[in-house]
C-alpha cells in the first residue's frame, strides 16, 4: 500500500510539472498544434519477476529436512518478453495507454538425497506463464511541434493473469489473477511523421497468494511478490 501511494504521488507531481511548464514552453509553437491522437506500439524486451521466494525457501528447507538434500531450487530469474498496446492522446501533455505483455519464467532442480536417502531423487519444476494487462495515465513532456525526443512517465493499474505448471512426481496446473500498481517511464524518438522509436522501463508492485501442488499435505499456496521490471524497445505508429 505504501508503494502504491508513492506511485500515485509521483504521477500527481508529473501532472503538476507538466501544467506549470506549459506556459513557459507553449509559445514555441509557431504552427497550429498537431499530433496523432492514437498510436499503436509493439515492443520487445526483457522482464524479471514475479518472485516466488517464499516457496523456494520452503522447498529447500523441506527437502533438506526430509531427504538430507543439499540441493536448492532458485527463484525465477527473467525472460524475454513481447508487448503490444494502444496510446490514446488527449493533448500534447496527457495520454491514456492500454497494453498487453507476455513472457514465461522457468526454474527447476533435482533434489538428490544423501546418507540413508542416497537413492532418492525428486525432480521439482516450476513454469510460470505471465500475462500483464495495464491501463495507465501518461504525462508527455512535449513542448514543441515536431520535437525529436519526447520523454514520458505515468502510473496506473496492472492485471496479472498467471498460470503455474508445478511438477514434482506429478504435474498440476494452477491459475491466479491479481492486481498490482505500475509505473512507467521512457522516451519516444521521432523517425518520421507517423513512426517513432520507443524505449521504456515498466515496474509493477503488489503481492498475491499463488496455489501450488501440495507435497504430502504441506501448504497449498504461498505468497508471490508481483514486483517486476520490464526494459523494452520497439516502434510506435501514429494514426487518427
Amino acid at each position: 500500500m505504501k508503494k502504491l501511494r508513492v506511485i500515485l504521488l509521483a504521477g500527481a507531481l508529473l501532472i503538476i510539472f507538466a501544467e506549470s511548464a506549459w506556459p513557459q514552453f507553449g509559445g514555441r509553437y509557431s504552427q497550429p498544434e498537431y499530433f496523432y491522437k492514437n498510436s499503436f506500439f509493439i515492443l520487445l524486451g526483457y522482464s524479471s519477476g514475479p518472485h516466488f521466494e517464499k516457496f523456494v525457501n520452503w522447498a529447500n528447507e523441506y527437502y533438506y529436512d526430509t531427504i538430507n538434500s543439499t540441493d536448492s531450487i532458485g527463484d525465477f530469474k527473467g525472460s524475454f518478453d513481447f508487448s503490444a498496446g494502444l496510446r490514446i492522446r488527449f493533448s500534447h501533455h496527457f495520454a491514456g495507454e492500454f497494453d498487453f505483455l507476455t513472457y514465461t519464467l522457468k526454474t527447476k532442480q533435482a533434489f538428490v538425497g544423501t546418507g540413508q536417502f542416497s537413492d532418492t531423487v525428486v525432480n521439482h519444476n516450476l513454469d510460470l506463464n505471465v500475462a500483464i494487462f495495464s491501463a495507465s495515465i501518461l504525462v508527455l513532456l512535449d513542448f514543441q511541434n515536431k520535437q525529436p525526443i519526447i520523454p514520458f512517465a505515468g502510473t496506473g493499474i496492472s492485471v496479472f493473469p498467471m498460470r503455474l505448471d508445478h511438477s514434482i512426481d506429478y504435474s498440476i496446473r494452477h491459475v491466479q489473477t491479481a492486481l498490482a500498481a505500475n509505473f512507467t517511464a521512457g522516451i519516444d524518438i521521432r523517425i518520421s511523421q507517423e513512426l517513432s522509436g520507443s524505449i521504456r522501463g515498466d515496474w509493477t508492485f503488489g503481492t498475491t497468494n499463488m496455489p501450488v501442488s501440495p507435497i504430502y499435505g504441506e501448504p497449498e499456496s504461498f505468497k508471490m511478490d508481483l514486483s517486476t521490471t520490464q526494459i523494452q524497445a520497439g516502434i510506435m505508429y501514429g494514426f487518427n
